[in-house]
């Protein structure tokens, strides 16, 4: 039992119920009345009504618990989602730096081999050392026009 003066009276073999709600007494009047035969009396059918109405709230309160565990469950998955998803980020992030930095090699070296061709072509000697400090890395007009008109076609801000 609990404190003196809250005290929690327990339901007895023998009690009496109060229906003071007219309405609720015309639809208990009418389910009884609907049930035929099978109800031997209204204490029957009380009782009756009385489990069902037990049984579907401990029902409802084992969904209850339930719907915690899968919240919790769900929580659980999203932050581990969201893990995944940083690291395949950092990942992302890394792979395009990396083709940035490959892509930028590839326009040296292509800049270089172009200006060596053109000058062989032409029956020039480049100086090895102009080559060596980098003279040449600079695209040439015609690939710079190239790039330009490629950005526009292909790389969009969507």
């Amino acid at each position: 039992m609990n404190k003196k003066g809250n005290q929690q009276k327990e339901i007895g073999a023998a009690n009496m119920l109060r229906f003071y709600d007219a309405d609720l007494i015309e639809r208990l009047n009418k389910r009884f009345n609907e049930s035929g035969s099978r109800y031997e009396h209204r204490n029957h059918f009380l009782t009756d009504l009385i489990e069902a109405g037990l049984d579907r709230r401990e029902y409802e309160n084992s969904l209850q618990k339930e719907f915690l565990k899968n919240d919790a469950a769900m929580y659980h998955s999203i932050d581990a989602f969201a893990e995944r998803f940083v690291n395949f980020e950092k990942y992302a992030r890394a792979q395009f730096q990396s083709i940035g930095a490959a892509n930028y090699l590839v326009k040296m070296m292509m800049s270089n081999i172009y200006f060596i061709a053109e000058a062989q072509n032409a029956g020039l000697r480049l100086s090895h050392t102009l080559l060596k400090d980098g003279k040449y890395d600079e695209l040439p007009e015609r690939f710079k026009q190239h790039k330009e008109i490629s950005e526009r076609m292909y790389v969009r801000d969507e």
